[in-house]
């Protein structure tokens, strides 16, 4: 039986798309492990799979937590100085905590293949360094490291200090190697990634599989009878799990919007956040989103790729109040294919946003270039193409 191994950052939204496709491999026989940096809910993981931090992470804990609480500065900084920060405050850091471990995880596991996230450089490295096939996992739009897509005035600076970055951690190359140049697995389509890209020919050997809401674990329930009206619409709000400081902020804009609409607010975040909430919002901090997407009727988000992905996988037009990285272009993303509004959350009013819910509601072509998404990215093959694909490259390595 095949190990695969995904190594992940610790942002749970770059991990929620491998553990639908790990319990898809484990499905078919296969051995799978996460190595990551935290541990997380083990009702999260697949049945059959493996969750590990690495004991030599222990000591690095409040460093990775100190990393995490300065994502918070994101929503203050833009364009290349947030790449450049993304790089050198967030990746770079991780990858060398990371990077202290993974040895000895590879040699407990030996895995025959890895799949790491775009942000788990050590994943990559490490591949490189023992030899073993690697896929590159983005849950971002694709195009990071493409030469002239994003700020070609500086792309050739960025692939010299990616270069440096990888030759600190023992592979002299000249190829940046923190891009498969095998499989790269990007779980969106490029339909809807189309009004940024056009038909923009990747370097990089991307397969887009749509979103993979198959075959994911789901660690919590939601109860259904909590909600107020059943004949109410039904808008579903989630806004990350970092860039905690303006969470209050946000819900404080939403309550005022919607309180006395004749809609019911799931709204996915810590119910203690206030002291009371209207009685149409039904607060809940860990939700089972791909149940509570399939069934709501519109999406209010912070513009998380993969939270647009699966919105759109189930044909659901949304509201995107963008924070900080790449939240802003995903939004656009939204916007040019006409399957939602896009605000600056802090110039937004409460009228203003009320207004927008009862749009995307009563304006079906919001609705109908939802579904055209969905249908495209449902015949990409998500869950299942993609553990295909893994399957393949360990194959064809074999030969």
């Amino acid at each position: 039986m095949p190990m695969i191994m995904f190594v992940v950052p610790p942002f749970y939204g770059h991990i929620t798309a491998t553990l639908s496709v790990g319990s898809e491999l484990i499905s078919r026989g296969n051995k799978v492990c996460w190595v990551a940096m935290k541990s997380i809910l083990h009702a999260s993981v697949p049945d059959g799979g493996q969750w590990i931090v690495p004991a030599e992470l222990e000591p690095h804990q409040d460093e990775i937590e100190l990393i995490l609480q300065r994502q918070n500065i994101g929503t203050k900084i833009s364009g290349f100085e947030a790449l450049d920060f993304g790089l050198h405050e967030t990746m770079l850091p991780f990858a060398k905590i990371m990077s202290k471990g993974m040895q000895s995880v590879i040699d407990q596991m030996k895995p025959d293949c890895i799949i790491h996230d775009e942000t788990a450089l050590a994943g990559a490295v490490f591949a490189v360094k023992n030899s073993i096939p690697y896929a590159t996992s983005i849950t971002a739009p694709p195009g990071f490291f493409e030469p002239n897509l994003f700020f070609p005035e500086r792309q050739a600076l960025l692939l010299d200090k990616m270069r440096e970055i990888q030759k600190s951690m023992g592979v002299e190359s000249d190829r940046v190697i923190f891009n498969s140049d095998r499989l790269i697995l990007s779980y969106t389509s490029r339909d809807i990634i189309r009004p940024n890209y056009g038909d923009f020919i990747f370097e990089g050997p991307i397969t887009f599989v749509g979103a993979t809401v198959e075959s994911r674990p789901e660690a919590h329930d939601f109860d259904w009878s909590t909600i107020k009206n059943p004949h109410w619409p039904t808008v579903y709000v989630s806004i990350g799990t970092v860039l905690d400081d303006i969470r209050s902020t946000i819900f404080n804009k939403i309550i005022a919007a919607l309180h006395d609409a004749p809609i019911n607010v799931i709204a996915n975040t810590d119910p203690a956040l206030f002291e009371s909430w209207p009685q149409n919002f039904i607060v809940q901090e860990l939700c089972p989103q791909i149940e509570i997407l399939e069934k709501v009727d519109l999406v209010i988000t912070h513009g998380g790729f993969n939270t647009i992905n699966e919105a759109l996988y189930f044909d659901k037009p949304l509201i995107v109040l963008p924070l900080a990285w790449d939240q802003s272009p995903n939004a656009d993303l939204v916007v040019q294919n006409g399957c939602g509004l896009k605000f600056k959350y802090r110039r937004l009013a409460a009228s203003e946003l009320k207004d927008a819910v009862f749009q995307l509601i009563d304006f079906p072509i919001f609705k109908e270039n939802a579904i055209r998404l969905g249908v495209s990215t449902r015949a990409l093959g998500g869950t299942k193409k993609a553990a295909d694909l893994i399957e393949n490259l360990i194959s064809e390595n074999s030969k």
